[in-house]
Parts: structure tokens; C-alpha cells; sequence
């Protein structure tokens, strides 16, 4: 697969983060059809499968190496996940960028799992294994509750009810949950004094107005004859924002098709210093998507079926994946940013299917974002706005 490996032939902590922003852009274009404000982590998804690779076996993992642009190397691919995962914290241990990530499976009580599954599980991603029971719908709903009561503890309260009613039913018998929860402090914040409303055009013809916020400052600059884009650091400097605007009003969805992880290398090594007078919206919502059909569309399909293959997990070799259910929020505001997201994977058993000369950045119009690590360059949020408001 094109990108797994580096020139040696090697799977490295730089190819893994490689191999999730190209994930991200390929789930962003499918994520990507609707009119509407998005944000995900393609890092949590990532994990939250990561997990469940390690379960897969024959055709099944073929798929999802495929989709997900996991190596096919198992034995090398966990090690070096748990190092881009370790890179991701050490980049969000400071104050002033703080990231936290968990991981945790949910298992029916009593349920044979294979122990070296639970191991890997643990070591390589400090995903420790809970019982609980989905046999009654009275158990369902308090296993429900403690899953979700554990997310929203993860994610700083920001993403409650990760798993809704009617997700679990007594065929379920695993539940694997990724969390994360990113607050970032700006390098250098917005004047909230300067923080005013101002018109954002959603389309050409449909206009909101919105709080923007304002500054001038020596920033990290790109431009192109198809977007402007500027990079905005978080206080320790070893994450940042880098926010890409379209020259056109509805110039995102022709960006959102033809971005790509090579595309994206393009602008971050074209990213220059110079003085910019920035105006960005404020802004702050949710995502949730349930992404099965997406991703049996994207060629993930056995997983899904009663062909699947996670006989790495249960010699009975009785599990599918029933969804992926994943829910991420962002707030971006003059201090700085918070984001969360989750992610659950859900295995039941097999049943059938202005001034002169100084550079403007005015994010008026719809634009993307992505939240990355800078010394992998891995996206761990990506997002669009529509509409700030």
C-alpha cells in the first residue's frame, strides 16, 4: 500500500501518522457530502480500530489494513502505534496544551476472549478489559450507562452519551472505546476587547453574522492560487492549528475532494513567517456519526458481515463488527481550543447483514481546520465550518 512503509522499508512513528491523515481524507470525503459543520479524529478512530485490527485475521484484516491504511505487519504496526500514540501525549503534556487519551474494553461477562489479544490490547494500548453483561435490556442499559458514564469522565464532559439507546442488544458482546479530550492555550490569544460581530457567508446568497475575533501578528502563512492558509500555535508549541480558507466562497468543496496527506505536506512546507492581520470566527459544536454503511462503502466490508474473520480475539470465531460510532466536539475561542472525541466499536455475534502591504486572513466564508502534532505531523482533529453560528 502506497505510504505504509518508508524508504527502508520500515514502518516508523512518522508513516503511522502519515497513514492516518491519508485515513482522515479519505473518511472526510465521504463524511464530507452534507452541508454541515463537521469535526472527527481520524487519531481515535484509528486507535479504536487499531484494537480491533488486532482481532483480525485472513481477508478481514486485508480489508481493514486497506481501509485504514494499517500496515499489514502486525507483529511491528501495534508497537509503532503505541510510539505515535506516546509522541501524542508527550506533545500534550505541558500546561497550556494538554491532550488525554484512553482506551478500555467492555466484555460480556464471562465471554472467551484469547488472552494474547487482551495482552496486546493492554500493553499496546492501555485498553484494560471491564465486564459487563448485555444479556437483559436492564443490563444493556446499565452497561450503556457506565460506558458512557466513562467517555464523558475522559473527555472532560464534553461528549455525553456516546452510545445511544437501541445500539446494544443481547448479541453484543464487546464494546472497544477510544477517548480524547485536547485543550490548547493559544501561543498568542485573541484581544477579546477587539472580538466584534461581523458577516460570514455561508454560500453566496446565504449570510450569518457571527463573532469574529482579530489580530496582527508574525504567523505562519501559505498561499496558492486555491487557498490561503495560516498556522496558529498552541502555547507549547508543539501543536498547532493550521486553519486552510478557499479563495471562493464555496471553494471548500472542491478543496475537500482534492485535499490529501501529500497535498497537505505541500502547504506546511510552503508555510512562511510574515506579518498577518487575521480575522477568524469563533465557534463551537458537535459531530456524531454512526459509520458502518461509510465504511463497508470504503471496502471494509467483511468486518461487518458474518464472514468476518476476528478469530485473533475468540477461538470460537463467532464476533462481527456491528458499528462505529464515533462523536467529537470542538470549541475554538480567544484563549484557545478544546476538543474531544470518542470512539466505539461495537462486536456482536454473527446474524445476517485592509492596511496596505499587510497580508489579510479573513475567514468569511466556510474553511477547514486540522489540530495537528507537529513533530509527527499527525492530524489528531480535522474539521470543517459551514456556519460559525
Amino acid at each position: 500500500m502506497p505510504g505504509t512503509y518508508n524508504v527502508d522499508g520500515k514502518i516508523t512513528v512518522k508513516v503511522i501518522a502519515e497513514a492516518n491523515n491519508e485515513f482522515a481524507f479519505s473518511l472526510y470525503k465521504k463524511l464530507g457530502e452534507e452541508f454541515t459543520n463537521i469535526v472527527f479524529s481520524p487519531y481515535s478512530l484509528s486507535s479504536a480500530l487499531a484494537v480491533t485490527y488486532a482481532g483480525a485475521r485472513g481477508t478481514t484484516a486485508l480489508e481493514m489494513s486497506e481501509v485504514l491504511w494499517f500496515p499489514k505487519e502486525q507483529d511491528t504496526f501495534h508497537p509503532v502505534f503505541k510510539a505515535f500514540t506516546d509522541s501524542l501525549l508527550l506533545s500534550g503534556k505541558d500546561t497550556g496544551a494538554e491532550i488525554s487519551i484512553a482506551n478500555a474494553l467492555w466484555i460480556q461477562d464471562n465471554y472467551p476472549l484469547i488472552q494474547d489479544f487482551l495482552d496486546l490490547a493492554a500493553d499496546y494500548y492501555k485498553a484494560n478489559a471491564e465486564n459487563v453483561s448485555f444479556k437483559t435490556t436492564e443490563d444493556r442499559e446499565k452497561s450503556r450507562q457506565k460506558i458512557n458514564q466513562w467517555v464523558e469522565n475522559k473527555t472532560n464532559d464534553k461528549i455525553k452519551e456516546l452510545i445511544p439507546q437501541g445500539i446494544l442488544s443481547e448479541l453484543t458482546r464487546m464494546v472497544i472505546t477510544n477517548a480524547i479530550w485536547f485543550n490548547g492555550n493559544w501561543l498568542n490569544p485573541f484581544d477579546k476587547s477587539q472580538t466584534s460581530p461581523s458577516v460570514f457567508h455561508i454560500t453566496p446568497q446565504k449570510t450569518v453574522s457571527t463573532d469574529f475575533m482579530h489580530q496582527q501578528k508574525e504567523a505562519g502563512y501559505y498561499e496558492d492560487d486555491e487557498v490561503q492558509a495560516i498556522e496558529l500555535p498552541y502555547k507549547n508549541q508543539k501543536l498547532s492549528m493550521l486553519v486552510i480558507l478557499p479563495r471562493e466562497i464555496e471553494g471548500w468543496k472542491l478543496i475537500g475532494r482534492i485535499m490529501t496527506g501529500e497535498r497537505l505536506e505541500i502547504i506546511k512546507k510552503g508555510i512562511h513567517f510574515q506579518t498577518v492581520k487575521i480575522s477568524l470566527p469563533k465557534f463551537s459544536y458537535e459531530s456524531e456519526f454512526q459509520l458502518k454503511q461509510i465504511l463497508y462503502n470504503m471496502g471494509m466490508e467483511q468486518a461487518f458481515t458474518n464472514d468476518a474473520d476476528f478469530s485473533g480475539m475468540t477461538e470460537e470465531n463467532e464476533l462481527r463488527i456491528d458499528d462505529v460510532i464515533h462523536k467529537a466536539f470542538i470549541e475554538v475561542s480567544e484563549t484557545g481550543t478544546e476538543a474531544a472525541a470518542a470512539t466505539a466499536v461495537t462486536m456482536a455475534l454473527k446474524t445476517a447483514l485592509e492596511e496596505e502591504n499587510i497580508t489579510q486572513f479573513v475567514a468569511d466564508h466556510p474553511f477547514l481546520y486540522f489540530i495537528m502534532d507537529k513533530s509527527t505531523g499527525g492530524i489528531i482533529f480535522m474539521g470543517r465550518v459551514i456556519n460559525p453560528e
